[in-house]
């Protein structure tokens, strides 16, 4: 069993009361995004880096382009089986663009119409390609068994020799053109190399642990198939800073990976980000929940209007041509983007909100009557049967059982002996017996597996505090927009009051309709809060 703890030298999230300052771009034809390529279950896009008008989608086994902007599209089957993993453009390359898959590396071009493997690797794991990454004519590709890099256009690859990287699952490749540097993430961390991967040193560290005596069998397989908590890298090269993703929390570096920060997650519902990307300056992030854009210090959802309601999977912007492409479970939406938008809508807010009468004191009174957010987390954690009693409970029970005795029953003929040895046979007859295993009351073996369950509680229980937190404040946020700043489009209102009884149900699920029972009014809910 394997177990990871992410080590930060230096951490710290910023909490600001206030106004939030926005990044400076908007949607055109908002609340109409056209949907551009009906295919189910898009799991990739990328827009070509040289051609702003080449986009390629990719679903399952197959890849999609156009060259007119998602006017036409143009299918290239790459065969069944191969799952695909990532879709990237060459910056140096050419018009190409390389598909990993679970068999192989795939490079298709736009010019003569050819879809070619590149690479196959040389057994099971290593042909399992998860990533590919380009600096000048080097090719590095991440497989689950190493790292690979080719220098004549993929007509030869090697292995880098690394003992840090060889044989680990290399997961996320990420370049930073400027400095020239590589970085890659693996099981224990994120590497670096600035000399095109002759040499690597470890930026960011995971430390993992093994504890053979720990037995998780069959209600610990979800965890035990997490590979690597880095879920994603960005670098940007407007702020030249290296973010990455973890299971837990964002983490951003200006120097290379000497010091860390964290960055601040208010406003994002959990760290299912699949990736990153700027806008016009703005970070930008995808998640199963929508897409959210980075304001100041806090994340606020993007209002895609019925695109909210589909599960998004991946976007990609276009520079030169301003717009973003999105590939969701229902085909792939290309938005225009206006990155000239450069309003100050810091005095806009202060002014609305002074029009409203906004004050602190009329921000509590909006609220005077909801349950607190320390009433709302004992519902959901009683819900859910995390409390830390029944681990309590449990150890107690264990102890107490060595002081009960383990019978046995039987029915048997008596047999009796003497010195002489004699012997006779009586006749049938019960017995009983008792046997205390007393060095119970120092250790057994229940202590361990109750040790194992007492750590998944404890997971489990802060995901679910995780989810109560977000939705609670979420909907704080937009019930106080929606008073002091409500929108004049009606079409707008509805979906703002759509979102709020959506969060409300997402807390009502979490906490067996206690929520809600309390904004009626009727505390009588099943869940009985305790002091």
């Amino acid at each position: 069993m394997r177990r990871y703890a992410i080590l930060s030298i230096f951490t710290t999230i910023v909490m600001v009361v206030g106004l939030r300052i926005c990044h400076g771009f908007s949607f055109e034809a908002e609340g109409f995004f056209p949907k551009v390529l009906d295919e189910r279950n898009i799991a990739k896009v990328a827009v070509s880096s040289q051609n702003p008008s080449v986009i390629y989608a990719a679903a399952k086994n197959k890849i999609f382009f156009s060259k007119n902007e998602g006017i036409d599209w143009k299918e290239v089957n790459l065969g069944l089986g191969k799952d695909i993993n990532t879709l990237k453009c060459s910056y140096s390359l050419g018009e190409e663009v390389f598909v990993a898959t679970n068999d192989g590396l795939f490079k298709y071009s736009t010019l003569d119409d050819k879809c070619v493997k590149i690479f196959s690797g040389w057994d099971e794991l290593d042909k399992e390609c998860l990533d590919v990454g380009f600096l000048d004519n080097y090719i590095f590709l991440a497989t689950k068994q190493g790292l690979y890099y080719s220098v004549n256009k993929a007509e030869s690859w090697q292995k880098v020799s690394s003992d840090q990287l060889a044989g680990s699952i290399v997961s996320k490749i990420c370049v930073d053109f400027i400095n020239k540097a590589v970085f890659v993430a693996c099981q224990n961390g994120i590497y670096m190399s600035r000399d095109k991967g002759n040499s690597w040193s470890r930026i960011f560290v995971i430390y993992s642990f093994e504890n053979p005596d720990e037995d998780f069998s069959d209600y610990d397989t979800e965890i035990t198939q997490t590979n690597n908590p880095i879920k994603t890298m960005y670098f940007s090269t407007s702020e030249k800073m290296l973010y990455i993703v973890t299971n837990k929390a964002i983490y951003y570096t200006k120097d290379l990976g000497r010091s860390w920060q964290r960055l601040s997650t208010l406003g994002l519902p959990n760290f299912d980000i699949n990736s990153l990307l700027e806008i016009d300056g703005g970070l930008v992030c995808v998640s199963k929940t929508g897409v959210y854009k980075l304001e100041g210090h806090s994340w606020s959802k993007l209002d895609l209007a019925r695109l909210s309601y589909i599960t998004i999977n991946d976007l990609s912007f276009s520079k030169s041509g301003n717009y973003l492409v999105l590939g969701t479970q229902e085909g792939v939406y290309k938005i225009k983007v206006n990155t000239n938008n450069k309003t100050n809508n810091k005095l806009k807010e202060q002014d609305i909100w002074k029009k409203n009468n906004y004050s602190p004191l009329n921000s509590n009174i909006l609220f005077e009557d909801e349950p607190n957010i320390r009433e709302v987390q004992k519902a959901a954690i009683e819900y859910a049967e995390v409390n830390i009693n029944k681990i309590k409970s449990w150890r107690k029970r264990a102890i107490f059982k060595a002081l009960m005795p383990n019978f046995s029953l039987g029915y048997d003929k008596n047999v009796y002996g003497s010195s002489s040895g004699a012997m006779a046979v009586g006749p049938r007859d019960w017995n009983l017996g008792l046997r205390w295993e007393l060095g119970d009351l120092i250790w057994n073996n229940d202590q361990t597996s109750i040790d194992s369950r007492s750590r998944l509680m404890v997971q489990l229980r802060q995901d679910v505090l995780d989810q109560v937190n977000y939705y609670y404040f979420e909907r704080r946020r937009l019930v106080y927009e929606l008073n002091y700043n409500p929108p004049d489009n009606p079409h707008e209102l509805f979906l703002k009051q759509l979102e709020i009884e959506k969060i409300t149900a997402n807390l009502d699920a979490l906490t067996n309709n206690y929520f809600s029972e309390r904004l009626k009014g009727q505390n009588n809910s099943k869940i009985k809060i305790g002091k």
